[in-house]
């Protein structure tokens, strides 16, 4: 972290099963760096947001796999990598249904995509959080759609980037699901392609 302001209160009760609970907000604070280090990740940005939380268990393992709560946020100025999600939406408009294919595995393999705002919701429930009204807004206006959620605790995710299509078109997506450190893409794209054979630009 670079910057920003971060408060917190925190409360341990020692009991036979300790339990914690922690509450706070965030404004402005800096990325600096990748935020996880792994799967498709934040690599810079400003945040802010509200977070309540809790947990239980003999252990930091437990307290991570039992944590629940709702935890808010805003994005300004960030950068996603993983994806170039702007050269994805240029290969929407190719008429040629293969030459759009293989510009979406391009964009889809590599590359970053800078945010220019986002915000959303995670509601978390036995150490797996779930997005919910989550909306990002890439470069040049581009809205993108991110749902799913991540296992804190089993270190697994089953996330969903969603571009906006054509009016009458299939929805086109990315998917990145299994092991966080080393998650699978998933390409929605088919019925895309057939939709653009049929209706070309």
């Amino acid at each position: 972290l670079g910057g920003g302001e971060v408060q917190f209160a925190l409360g341990l009760e020692q009991a036979a099963t300790p339990r914690l609970a922690i509450e706070g907000r965030a404004a402005e604070v800096v990325l600096a760096g990748p935020l996880f280090g792994r799967g498709p990740d934040l690599n810079a940005g400003r945040l802010s947001g509200q977070f309540q939380l809790r947990a239980e268990g003999p252990s930091p393992a437990a307290w991570l796999g039992s944590l629940a709560g709702e935890l808010g946020f805003q994005l300004r100025d960030g950068v996603l990598a993983g994806f170039d999600a702007l050269a994805a939406m240029a290969a929407l408009g190719l008429a040629e249904p293969e030459a759009a294919r293989a510009a979406l595995a391009a964009a889809f393999a590599e590359g970053a995509t800078p945010i220019e705002r986002g915000e959303g919701r995670l509601a978390l429930i036995d150490g797996t959080a779930a997005f919910a009204q989550t909306r990002l807004v890439a470069e040049s206006g581009l809205p993108l759609g991110l749902s799913g959620r991540v296992g804190l605790g089993e270190g697994r995710m089953a996330l969903r980037f969603e571009w906006p299509a054509p009016e009458g078109a299939p929805a086109v997506a990315l998917g990145f699901e299994g092991p966080v450190a080393t998650p699978r893409r998933v390409a929605d794209v088919e019925e895309f392609l057939t939709w653009r054979a049929q209706n070309p630009p």
